[in-house]
């Protein structure tokens, strides 16, 4: 049986042939296309404190906003290198981003959410402490 499908939302991680990578929710509507529900561009980059530790940060943006207020996008699977299930720290991190109200972080999972109200187009950021060098 295809995941997509089920009921309770299960978000995965899309990567086109672009180089593009975004995190949704999928359903598949035929055997050459599946459908984007909210989808997320996903930007990391590491940031050294002052004791020289990696921070990853993650940043989600809207797809294709400002440009359209839709919410779902039917798209042809030889335009995606691979699907993946999201791991649980980015489940917590894109459902913050999703349904988030106000500046509070609605889950009981430990992410903190940095939000820069000064910018025009409002960014999120999600700070993660991670062991690993980031290059």
């Amino acid at each position: 049986m295809n995941d997509f499908d089920k009921e309770t939302p299960t978000y995965y991680i899309v990567k086109f042939n672009n180089g593009e990578e975004i995190i949704c929710e999928l359903k598949e509507t035929n055997k050459n296309t599946v459908k984007l529900i909210n989808p997320m561009i996903i930007q990391s980059f590491g940031e050294t404190n002052e004791t020289r530790q990696v921070k990853e940060q993650v940043a989600f943006h809207r797809w294709l906003q400002p440009y359209t207020s839709e919410t779902e996008f039917d798209i042809d699977k030889k335009n995606i290198i691979t699907i993946v299930k999201c791991s649980d720290m980015m489940i917590t991190c894109y459902e913050n981003f999703i349904y988030k109200k106000d500046d509070v972080n609605i889950t009981n999972k430990e992410v903190s959410i940095e939000s820069s109200k000064e910018n025009k187009h409002r960014q999120e950021y999600v700070t993660v402490e991670t062991d690993k060098d980031v290059h």
